[in-house]
């Protein structure tokens, strides 16, 4: 193990059991988050055989206790590789993802507001968006309002929401 006088003539210290488990942790959930992956995700990553085909057989495993067991090994096998290239792209694709929900929340936002308020809030629309086609956008509003009166299914609302997501980019 760690000899005392070891360390300390070279000036190190030996981790700290908590900071080890912290970092144990950490891999854990990268493997985690590594099996979530796209298979073609995991091609561009170009890990090692043995850790892809871990991977790999993580995504078959049913069984919550043995998918587990793959974790830790997965989570072993990161610690001889660098792990922050893999890191930067689970982080990247993260953002990604919650910037794709942040903007159809927004588009989703508009389209409600379009159907409950009517003329005030496609005014407010074309002046945040002047390049929004105003007659397709009182139509589709017109008619998803409608829709919605007379409890019919959402098939305006859905062209409203398509509209929308293109012309708000």
């Amino acid at each position: 193990m760690y000899d005392s006088e070891e360390l300390e003539e070279e000036g190190s210290h030996r981790p700290n059991k908590s900071q080890l488990k912290r970092e144990a942790d950490a891999l854990f959930e990268l493997g985690k988050r590594l099996v979530e992956l796209e298979k073609s995700t995991l091609q561009s990553l170009e890990l090692p055989n043995e850790l892809a085909s871990a991977v790999d057989a993580a995504k078959e495993i049913r069984s919550n206790n043995a998918l587990k067991r793959q974790f830790k090994l997965i989570g072993k096998m990161l610690r001889s590789i660098e792990t922050e290239g893999l890191q930067k792209v689970i982080e990247d694709r993260d953002l990604q993802h919650r910037k794709g929900v942040g903007e159809f929340h927004h588009v989703e936002k508009w389209r409600d507001r379009l159907i409950a308020e009517g003329n005030s809030a496609v005014s407010e629309l074309l002046d945040r968006y002047p390049d929004v086609d105003r007659q397709r956008l009182n139509q589709l509003v017109r008619s998803a309002a409608k829709e919605v009166q007379l409890g019919k299914p959402p098939k305006s609302s859905r062209q409203l929401f398509r509209f929308l997501r293109d012309a708000i980019k």
